[in-house]
């Protein structure tokens, strides 16, 4: 078994050269016309223990920072965990089908459920929008709700409200309590494990250790929530509730991801003429300027885009600032801003800077 990594200096060859471990083999090789090398550390053997060894190595060598070429250690890791993942993945959906199923056998959500991802399906099971939205409207204290003036608040009125509001997830309205109670309390973990295996992550042995432990625990809590439904052990005056309760949940998670595509949709639609109005650098520097002029839409179209450089000095030519000054589509859609926002997902983007349009006119003029 081996793992590799490649240095570009000779900056830690002699704190490499200085490693020694039980078992484990070390040669460096320099790649001259290149100017670089590559450490391999070699153990006999394709098990858990040689994995074990070479993770050790993979924590000591690492600190040095070089780039992981091969990490077989890893790959062991993930083989071994991988079959476990698989099993889990299936059983949930077998559970959530078969509850489903018990409840109304001419149900059409299996078929929904089917089209969704992983991670669809664990935002469908553990997190409530209702929740999100009323600590959202209370955060923001957004013009017309009942909040509205009270946006400045203390961390204990935060508190209070999160105590007293009710979160009401997928998963507690479709299984009983003693259900899968460790997905229930970690899924979080759950999901993120799932992740690092499913896309290789490097993994440590002490990270194998917790996977393996924790999805064995929770297969087999599966297996007898599994069991419960086949039985038909859950209590029938609530099993009538759950196909709706899931067939509600889906449309829920459908319409959100509808509503957010929609609004990229508008401001894409006010943003674009700019853009096609004015040359290519010029249209870049508008977008760069989103975050000088810290407007929360054009911040929102920057990351979108994956606008990576702040605007500076430079970028500020003659040019570009009277192309600014000419553009009249650009002030009506800063002037925009100060009106009122309709409610939805364009609620998180809305800006609290009325002066924005001044604010600018000033940058502008003092340029």
């Amino acid at each position: 078994m081996i793992n590799e990594y490649l240095f570009v200096s000779d900056e830690y060859r002699s704190d490499v050269e200085k490693l020694k471990f039980d078992g484990v083999k070390i040669e460096i090789n320099d790649i001259e016309k290149a100017d670089i090398r590559i450490a391999r550390f070699i153990v006999e053997g394709r098990g858990e223990d040689s994995a074990r060894k070479l993770s050790d190595v993979h924590d000591k060598v690492t600190e040095f920072g070089p780039k992981v070429l091969t990490c077989e250690s890893s790959q062991y890791f993930n083989k071994t965990l991988f079959p476990l993942v698989n099993d889990f993945e299936c059983k949930l959906r077998k559970l959530i089908y078969l509850a489903d199923a018990v409840s109304d056998k001419n149900s059409n959500n299996i078929g929904e459920l089917e089209k969704k991802d992983f991670g669809k399906i664990f935002d469908l099971l553990f997190i409530d929008e209702g929740f999100i939205e009323k600590l959202k409207a209370r955060v923001t204290a957004s013009k017309g709700s009942k909040y509205e003036g009270k946006s400045r608040y203390t961390k204990s009125e935060i508190l209070k409200f999160l105590n007293d509001t009710a979160e009401n997830t997928l998963w507690d309205k479709i299984f009983d309590k003693d259900d899968v109670p460790t997905l229930k309390k970690r899924f979080r973990d759950i999901q993120t494990y799932r992740n690092d295996v499913m896309h290789a992550h490097n993994i440590g042995k002490k990270t194998f250790g917790e996977i393996r432990y924790l999805f064995k625990k929770v297969n087999g809590e599966i297996d007898k929530a599994i069991g419960k439904r086949i039985n038909y052990a859950r209590k029938e005056d609530t099993s009538t509730n759950v196909s709706k309760a899931i067939c509600t949940a889906l449309q829920r998670l459908t319409d959100v991801g509808e509503a957010i595509r929609s609004e990229f949709a508008d401001l894409h639609s006010v943003f674009d003429p700019i853009a096609e109005r004015l040359s290519s650098g010029y249209a870049e520097r508008l977008r760069e300027a989103a975050e000088m002029f810290d407007n929360p839409e054009l911040k929102a179209l920057r990351r979108e885009y994956d606008w990576q450089n702040r605007i500076n000095e430079e970028l500020l030519t003659p040019e570009y600032i009277e192309a600014l000054k000419q553009s009249s589509e650009f002030e009506e859609y800063l002037r925009q801003q100060r009106l009122e926002i309709p409610k939805g997902p364009q609620e998180a983007l809305k800006t609290e800077q009325p002066g924005a349009l001044e604010d600018l006119k000033e940058k502008i003029k003092e340029m």
